[in-house]
């Protein structure tokens, strides 16, 4: 969906659900930031930072690799370090 989100394909409904998914990230990032617990840069930089990392190793992810053998703990240690405060 993201890759179409500024795409001529993507209908307005497919639109909209990105667009209230991204709505949602960024008023849980705002909150974390108010809180102190993020980072107080840009929203869009941290947005961009926490979803590349997942769309990077979404895209180098072998489907023939079982999901049980992904370090869950690991990833979300490198984003938590790259975003919090």
């Amino acid at each position: 969906m993201m890759q179409f989100r500024n795409s001529p394909f993507i209908s307005d409904y497919n639109k909209s659900i990105t667009d209230q998914y991204l709505v949602e990230l960024e008023l849980f990032i705002r909150r974390g930031v108010e809180e102190q617990l993020i980072k107080n840069i840009d929203t869009q930089t941290l947005i961009a930072t926490i979803l590349g990392l997942l769309n990077e190793y979404s895209r180098i992810y072998s489907p023939s690799e079982s999901i049980k053998n992904i370090d869950k703990e690991l990833l979300f240690g490198i984003c938590w370090d790259a975003i919090k405060a």
